[in-house]
C-alpha cells in the first residue's frame, strides 16, 4: 500500500480530533464534577439515577405534607383548647351573674356584657385562625368560616 501525503494528513487530523474530544470530555467532567453529563454517557446509570431521585422526591414530598398536616393538627388542638377555656369562663360568668341578685344595676350589666363580648371575640379569633392563608377549621374554604 502506498502512503500518500493526503492519507497521512487525514490520519493526523482524525487523531487530533479524537484527542481533542477526549480532552473536552475530561475537562467537562472536571468542571461539572459529574461523570455523566448526557443520557448517552451511560443510559443504565442514568435510569437508576432517575428512579432513585424520583423516589427520593416522593418521600420528601410526603414528609412535607405530613409535617404540614401535623402542624395544622397541633394548631387546631391549641385553638380548641383555647375555645374550651373561653367557654368555661363564659359559663362561670353566666353562673355568677345568673345566681346573684344584681337588681338591674347598669354598671354591673355593662361589666358582665363587656366580659361576655371579650370571651366571644376571643372564641371567634380562635375559630377563624389561619395557617398559610387557609382557615384551620374551614375545610376547603379560603375565607373565614365563622362570623
Amino acid at each position: 500500500m502506498r502512503v500518500t501525503q493526503n492519507l497521512m494528513f487525514r490520519s493526523s487530523v482524525e487523531s487530533l480530533q479524537s484527542k481533542y474530544q477526549d480532552m473536552r470530555q475530561i475537562q467537562e467532567e472536571s468542571l461539572t464534577g459529574n461523570r455523566l453529563n448526557r443520557p448517552s454517557d451511560d443510559p443504565a446509570s442514568l435510569f437508576r439515577h432517575l428512579v432513585f431521585s424520583s423516589e427520593l422526591s416522593e418521600v420528601q414530598s410526603l414528609k412535607r405534607t405530613t409535617d404540614f398536616a401535623s402542624q395544622r393538627l397541633a394548631l387546631g388542638e391549641a385553638n380548641i383548647d383555647a375555645i374550651h377555656e373561653n367557654l368555661l369562663q363564659a359559663q362561670d360568668l353566666t353562673l355568677q351573674y345568673g345566681n346573684s341578685f344584681i337588681g338591674g344595676d347598669p354598671g354591673i350589666m355593662k361589666a358582665a356584657s363587656t366580659n361576655a363580648l371579650a370571651y366571644y371575640q376571643e372564641i371567634m379569633k380562635n375559630v377563624n385562625q389561619q395557617m398559610d392563608g387557609v382557615p384551620v377549621f374551614g375545610g376547603g374554604r379560603t375565607t373565614d368560616p365563622f362570623d
